[in-house]
């Protein structure tokens, strides 16, 4: 768990640091430790992960200082693209229920 927790900090740093690529490579890597610890459940790694590969097609504008703001409660592993179908905004992951402005991935199949 210790490892887990020191390669999360490395993550993190790369992340402030922009390195988004190496940051989501550590993210994995925490997640992967977790889950041979019997917490296949690291939401907050993915939650890590999405925004680094969201950040890597598109990157944070230059005053980013690494401040999330959420738009809900929730703390899920969602990420809204900015691509939209119709009034819904498609979630890359999150849990498999639509709400009044996004559907998820697995609700995708349903609209074709």
């Amino acid at each position: 768990m210790q490892e887990a927790v020191r390669r999360h900090q490395l993550a993190f740093d790369l992340y402030l640091a922009r390195k988004f690529k190496e940051a989501m490579e550590k993210f994995e890597e925490v997640s992967s430790l977790l889950a041979v610890a019997d917490r296949p459940d690291d939401e907050t790694s993915n939650m890590m992960i999405c925004r680094c590969e969201e950040y890597m097609k598109n990157p944070p504008p230059p005053e980013w200082d690494g401040v999330e703001h959420l738009k809900s409660k929730s703390h899920t592993t969602q990420v809204e693209f900015s691509m939209s179908v119709g009034k819904l905004l498609i979630d890359r992951r999150g849990p498999s229920r639509v709400t009044s402005d996004r559907v998820t991935t697995s609700e995708m199949s349903s609209l074709n």
